[in-house]
């Protein structure tokens, strides 16, 4: 798991799959491995919780049309982020 993701959630990461083999989330996570970036739409879309870093992920969460969620962005890069940008976010 990532040491900046606290939670018991399903860990959706397009690169690489943080579980290991029979793990309960493993086969759901590795389903979700380097597809088309438009293809996590969907996911995001149904997400209890987004958490994504500075990124593309970044910028498609935030214009992803989502049901009720949390979001958090990771600021991974150093540079400053936008408040006003990610309002109704958590910028961590």
């Amino acid at each position: 798991m990532l040491p900046f993701v606290e939670s018991n959630l399903l860990l959706i990461d397009p690169s690489i799959n943080h579980y290991k083999e029979g793990h309960e989330y493993y086969d759901k996570a590795q389903q979700f491995l380097n597809l088309p970036i438009l293809e996590y739409v969907p996911l995001i879309k149904n997400a209890e919780e987004v958490h994504v870093t500075d990124s593309a992920f970044c910028s498609l969460a935030k214009f992803s049309p989502t049901k009720t969620q949390k979001g958090f962005v990771y600021n991974k890069s150093g540079y400053s982020l936008s408040k006003t940008f990610f309002k109704g976010w958590e910028i961590r």
